[in-house]
């Protein structure tokens, strides 16, 4: 569960602009600056 609903929020983020993101859920559970979303 927890893995599918990191990767949405992921998906989610990159959909509209990672660069805007306030911040993303890594692969770890913390959280990073959208600009480090790849």
């Amino acid at each position: 569960m927890f893995r599918q609903q990191e990767h949405a929020v992921f998906a989610y983020c990159i959909a509209a602009s990672c660069n805007k993101c306030a911040y993303n859920l890594s692969a770890r559970g913390t959280r990073v600056p959208g600009a480090a979303c790849q």
